[in-house]
């Protein structure tokens, strides 16, 4: 379904609608492997590149302050968050 549309998707929440319209009654939830391919069909490439740039750019920023944290308390709860978008970065 990627490849019919690529650059500008289907549509939002796509894969529920079409792929398990039949099996499941309930459309609002997602049915693809990950948010990647469920990002891809809905938005295509075009919404898939501000989608990761974002991500990116909160990491980078977390990791930024984390590193230049003086403040101790602040310094491990910015580290924990880092460490869980970092996991959801790669599990999503």
């Amino acid at each position: 379904m990627i490849k019919q549309a690529p650059f500008l998707g289907h549509e939002f929440y796509i894969a529920s609608r079409i792929i398990y319209s039949e099996k499941v009654e309930v459309e609002s939830f997602s049915t693809t492997d990950n948010t990647y391919f469920d990002v891809l069909l809905s938005v295509g490439i075009l919404g898939f590149v501000p989608f990761m740039i974002m991500l990116y750019s909160l990491t980078k920023k977390l990791v930024t302050q984390v590193t230049s944290s003086n403040n101790q308390e602040f310094k491990k709860i910015r580290l924990e968050l880092l460490c869980t978008t970092i996991i959801i970065f790669l599990e999503a």
